[in-house]
């Protein structure tokens, strides 16, 4: 990872925990990797000032990050820069939806996306600018739509 896009990363992580402070009342973040422990990628958790902490889950796309939360079962969320079709996978969306899963499940791609079958999570296309395209999952089956909230952040994202 080039500088530039690495001081980018930290940015926007620093946006996106601001984001979990804000609206879930977050007051620490960590993050490890349950294969090797790693602290700069793996399955986010938080802790938060009183009650059960949600389940979280973040990616970055460039100049934009996506953060994903819910009480309601482990959530994965994927955020990518639009573009052509993903080799072995096909659309660019059907990607995100597979990674969003697999988020979900714990696995990142330790798990081949192509794997990936529709009735493992609850999923959300995310409605994105044209520039984006993205994902959100919740593991497991639901009899209705959890409640999951998601914002994005950075210089790409929307202003609401």
């Amino acid at each position: 990872m080039s500088d530039s896009a690495d001081l980018e990363r930290r940015q926007l992580r620093r946006a996106v925990e601001a984001v979990l402070r804000n609206e879930v009342a977050v007051v620490a973040v960590q993050q490890v990797c349950a294969r090797c422990g790693g602290s700069d990628h793996g399955r986010p958790r938080v802790r938060v000032r009183d009650g059960a902490p949600p389940y979280v889950s973040w990616s970055y796309a460039p100049g934009c990050a996506a953060v994903a939360w819910t009480w309601a079962g482990e959530i994965g969320i994927d955020l990518e820069a639009a573009g052509p079709d993903v080799a072995g996978i096909g659309p660019r969306e059907s990607w995100t939806r597979a990674e969003a899963v697999l988020k979900a499940a714990g696995e990142g791609l330790a798990r081949s996306p192509q794997d990936v079958t529709e009735d493992e999570a609850w999923t959300l296309r995310l409605p994105l600018s044209p520039a984006y395209v993205g994902h959100v999952a919740v593991a497991g089956r639901h009899a209705a739509p959890p409640a999951v909230s998601w914002r994005l952040v950075g210089p790409g994202a929307p202003s609401r």
